[in-house]
């Protein structure tokens, strides 16, 4: 993310062409002379080339039946026109905002292009509604340097980006850091960055525990209320991509702080914002509605929109799967994967996101086998160099995949549930790591407890036997953090322990009966070579291995 992407980018010098197409002859304007020129690619004409001038009324008998055709926007630098509704879609690159061809707000200006308008409409809301009460416009009341020094603002900034940065790496550090000098030093008025600003200073805040910043809630209540109400006049302020970093940043923060139903929708409102200013599109790919040629952006620029576009995907896809809600799925997204440094450790997370398969009408029989499938590629991810955190995160997905599992009823295959096990124990050894490193990550409570559950649940002699490791991890966050939610946790696992205790001294209790019965029987012996062997009647048990046999 750079400042100069917020910006709107310098206009290139228009060069002379010795042809010129049907639209710019009949309005004798420059033609640049490409298929299709930049004049029309501006205005949304038709861009045809013929070997002589068309009729005056040639051209102008082109109706509103060439709606359709114009809202197919043809992609800055192509060849030809969208090919699919999900590419009709007009970028204001002043505004910094993406719309479809066919809503309230573009159609209007396809209209008036088919009519051959020299002057369409801009792109505003005129008739969306009545218009009895005044739009509220941004007004920021209180700044930011009245709450924080830039001495806190930069301690706290770095300790993002030392912690949460790697896991969600959507900023470019020491740009941020110059800029976040800048604003301070100069009194900027930039209330998109100041929103970003709060929320990166509130993380660093809250993963610096216990050394943490004496004004985080009021700094977040404080960019929260900035949000909320946030509509830019649309003569003055630009919207740019720090406000979708804003609300990015937002989501991480309430999924550590504030309940599942508020992470959860500030992580769709995150991506809404996304497609509100078309980053889930490639540049080259969209129209816009500017009357200047512009240059091509760099390929940080491009990269800044993607690790955007991908950070919001994946914190929403991850609290929506673990909430059980469903995720935002945009329409038409076309964003490239991210330009992948070295050893980086965000892709982990990203693919891990991307295989998480969605609540859906599906049949129940595919839902199974995705579910399965997940956790293969889960226990078949390599992790000869995986950090804590990741195995973490995995862990937990394998307890949400058993979730959904048992919900459907499926009897799990030794394989599989071997995988759930090892997914689940190996997130338990990482949530020890990270809890005694002091890093408060949600998970790092969450993943043993659901572990803890499952293995309850699987009942089986290898579920039970590690459910001692799990009530230790659990034990030793809670020691560490010591707050009310870690001890309560805890004290819900020693009951769950408790209850599945008393089952199963209930169901021995049966066992026993039926051998003291059994002993009043003198005549009834069993044969001391029974009570030596070694046999596993769980698998005698089993109806799948009398199947077979039945088979054979």
């Amino acid at each position: 993310m750079s400042e100069a992407e917020s910006s709107t980018v310098t206009p290139s010098k228009r060069k002379r062409s010795r042809r010129a197409c049907d639209p710019c002859r009949q309005r004798k304007k420059k033609c640049d002379g490409k298929e299709p020129c930049q004049l029309c690619q501006d205005f949304e004409y038709v861009c045809s080339y013929t070997s002589k001038d068309p009729a005056v009324g040639q051209f102008s008998s082109k109706r509103l039946h060439q709606a359709s055709d114009a809202a197919q926007l043809p992609a800055r630098g192509s060849q030809s026109l969208a090919s699919s509704a999900e590419d009709r879609a007009v970028f204001d690159s002043r505004k910094g905002f993406l719309v479809d061809a066919s809503s309230v707000l573009a159609f209007p200006r396809i209209l008036a292009n088919s009519l051959e308008s020299g002057q369409p409409p801009k792109l505003r809301n005129l008739v969306y509604n009545i218009g009895i009460r005044q739009e509220r416009y941004f007004i920021q009341g209180t700044t930011l340097s009245q709450m924080l020094s830039l001495e806190d603002a930069q301690r706290y900034s770095r300790a993002f980006f030392r912690i949460v940065h790697p896991w969600h790496a959507y900023l470019d550090q020491d740009e941020f850091m110059a800029r976040l000098q800048r604003h301070f030093s100069e009194a900027l008025h930039d209330p998109p960055f100041e929103m970003l600003i709060a929320f990166i200073v509130a993380l660093g805040s809250y993963f610096s525990w216990p050394d943490r910043f004496c004004r985080e809630e009021e700094l977040v209540e404080l960019a929260m209320g900035w949000m909320d109400r946030c509509i830019f006049p649309d003569v003055s302020a630009q919207i740019c991509i720090y406000y979708a970093g804003a609300w990015v940043a937002r989501s991480i923060y309430q999924r550590g702080t504030a309940s599942p139903r508020a992470a959860w929708m500030s992580s769709c409102m995150a991506m809404h914002v996304v497609e509100f200013m078309g980053l889930h599109k490639e540049w080259d790919t969209m129209t816009t509605v500017t009357l200047q040629a512009t240059e091509p952006l760099s390929s940080a620029m491009l990269d800044g929109r993607r690790r955007v576009y991908w950070t919001a995907f994946t914190v929403n896809r991850l609290i929506s799967t673990e909430y059980g809600r469903s995720c935002v799925e945009i329409a038409g997204t076309n964003c490239k994967p991210v330009d992948w440094k070295v050893g980086e450790t965000f892709q982990l997370l990203v693919d891990t996101a991307r295989s998480l398969p969605q609540l859906s009408d599906v049949n129940e029989e595919l839902k199974v086998q995705s579910y399965i499938s997940a956790v293969e590629r889960l226990a078949n991810a390599p992790e000869a160099s995986d950090p804590d955190y990741i195995r973490l995160v995995r862990g937990d997905v394998a307890c949400l995949l058993y979730r959904r599992l048992s919900l459907l009823n499926v009897r799990l295959t030794d394989e599989t549930e071997k995988q759930i096990l090892s997914l689940g124990q190996k997130g338990t050894e990482a949530a020890c790591v990270l809890a005694i490193e002091r890093q408060p990550w949600w998970k790092v409570i969450s993943t043993p407890f659901q572990f803890l559950c499952v293995l309850l649940s699987i009942d089986s002699p290898g579920s039970l036997k590690l459910i001692p490791q799990a009530l230790r991890t659990l034990l030793q966050v809670n020691e560490i953090f010591n707050t009310q939610r870690t001890k309560e946790t805890c004290e819900t696992a020693q009951v769950l322990v408790q209850i599945a205790q008393q089952k199963k001294e209930k169901e021995l209790s049966h066992l026993r009966e039926g051998l003291a019965i059994a002993s009043t029987d003198p005549s009834v012996v069993m044969p001391q070579a029974w009570v030596d062997m070694d046999i596993d009647w769980m698998e005698l048990m089993d109806p799948d291995l009398f199947a077979t046999d039945m088979i054979a």
